[in-house]
C-alpha cells in the first residue's frame, strides 16, 4: 500500500507546475535454508528492508519530469553497522505525446524469471544467480515510443555501472566492459502480454567464447482467468560463434488468499571448442504467498537447481512475514 509523504502544488516563476512525492517501502525478516557441494546453511535474517522515493511534476503543455530513488537497507553482503546500497536510481522526462526519455542507474529483475515469461510466479525466489545470470547494476538511457494501443516501441543503451560519477567505467581504448544497445517491442492487450527485442555487444572479439556479440529474446504470458501462464528464452551468441540460450516457463494461480507459483528453466550451451562446455542444466522454483491483508503476507519460496559440478543440485528454501507501505 503506498503511502503519500506531501504533494506539493507550487506557482513556478515560469508557470504554474504541479509536484507531488510518494514514499513507499518494503519489510521482511524470517528464514532461509541453502544446501550447496553437500553442505547446508541457513539461519535467521532480514529479507527486505526498502525505501523507494518517487516525484513527478507536471510541467505546463503537460510533460512530466521526475524522479525515483531506492536505498536496500538489507543487503546481505553487507555487515550490520555498513552503509546501506542504493538501488535504481532513474530520471525521466515524458512528452505529452506519450514518449518518454529515462536515464539512470538500474539492476533490472532477470528478464526470464522476474519478467512478462514468469506469469507473476517469482513471488520470492527466481532464477536470478541460480541458472541464469547474476544481474548487476548497468547505467542507461532509453525512449519508449507508443506506436499504437497497447504497443511500444523501446531502445536502450546501457554500459557497466561499475563506478560512479560519469565516465568512471568503460575506457574506450581497452574496452573493460561490454557496451550494448537493444531495440525491443512490448505489447499488452487484455490478457496477453508480449515482449521481443535484439541487442548488439561492442568490443566483440572473434576468438572469445566468453564475450559476446549479440542477443535476441522473447518472451509471452496470458492470464486465463483460473492461472497464468508464461513462457520465454534467451539466446546470446558470442564472438567464437558458440551460444547460450536460457529458456523458462511458469505458471501462477490464486486460490483464495493464497498465490502460488512455479517456474522450470533452462541454460544450454552449445559451439564451444571444449566438449566440456556444452552443456544443459535445469532448475525449478516453487513460490507461494498467503494474504493477511493487502498489504501483509507470509511468503515463501523452494528452489533446486543444477550448480554445473559433481556435488549434485543445490536446494534451498526460505520463509518470512512480508509488509509493504
Amino acid at each position: 500500500m503506498k503511502k503519500t509523504l506531501v504533494a506539493l502544488a507550487a506557482v513556478a516563476a515560469t508557470g504554474g507546475a504541479f509536484a507531488d512525492s510518494v514514499l513507499t517501502g518494503d519489510f521482511s525478516f524470517g528464514y532461509s535454508s541453502k544446501t550447496a557441494n553437500n553442505i547446508n546453511s541457513g539461519g535467521m535474517g532480514m529479507g527486505d528492508a526498502d525505501i523507494y522515493w518517487a516525484t513527478t511534476e507536471t510541467l505546463d503543455g503537460g510533460d512530466k519530469v521526475g524522479v525515483n530513488l531506492a536505498i536496500d537497507m538489507s543487503n546481505n553482503t553487507a555487515a550490520y553497522g555498513q552503509a546501506v546500497v542504493v538501488g535504481d536510481e532513474t530520471g525521466f522526462y515524458q512528452f505529452a505525446s506519450g514518449v518518454k526519455v529515462t536515464v539512470g542507474s538500474v539492476k533490472a529483475g532477470d528478464y526470464l524469471s522476474a519478467g512478462v515469461a514468469s506469469a507473476g510466479s517469482g513471488i520470492d525466489v527466481t532464477m536470478d544467480g541460480q541458472i541464469f545470470t547474476t544481474r548487476s547494476f548497468k547505467d542507461q538511457i532509453s525512449i519508449s515510443i507508443p506506436l499504437a494501443e497497447g504497443l511500444k516501441l523501446g531502445i536502450t543503451s546501457r554500459e557497466t555501472g561499475t563506478g560512479r560519477g560519469a565516465g568512471a567505467a568503460n575506457a574506450i581504448s581497452a574496452v573493460p566492459t561490454q557496451r550494448d544497445n537493444t531495440a525491443s517491442v512490448d505489447y499488452s492487450a487484455g490478457a496477453l502480454a508480449l515482449n521481443v527485442g535484439y541487442r548488439t555487444y561492442d568490443g566483440t572479439d572473434s576468438t572469445s567464447e566468453s564475450i559476446a556479440s549479440s542477443m535476441n529474446r522473447g518472451a509471452i504470458s496470458y492470464d486465463l482467468g483460473v492461472a497464468k501462464v508464461g513462457a520465454g528464452y534467451v539466446a546470446t551468441t558470442y564472438g567464437f560463434g558458440n551460444t547460450i540460450t536460457d529458456s523458462l516457463v511458469g505458471v501462477s494461480a490464486p486460490f483464495g488468499s493464497w498465490t502460488v507459483g512455479a517456474q522450470a528453466g533452462y541454460r544450454t550451451s552449445a559451439g564451444s571448442a571444449t566438449a566440456a562446455n556444452n552443456t544443459t542444466r535445469a532448475g525449478s522454483v516453487l513460490n507461494a504467498s498467503y494474504a493477511l491483508s493487502k498489504a501483509t503476507s507470509l511468503v515463501g519460496g523452494y528452489y533446486s537447481y543444477d550448480a554445473g559440478n559433481a556435488s549434485g543440485n543445490t536446494t534451498g528454501y526460505q520463509i518470512k512475514m512480508f509488509k509493504s507501505f
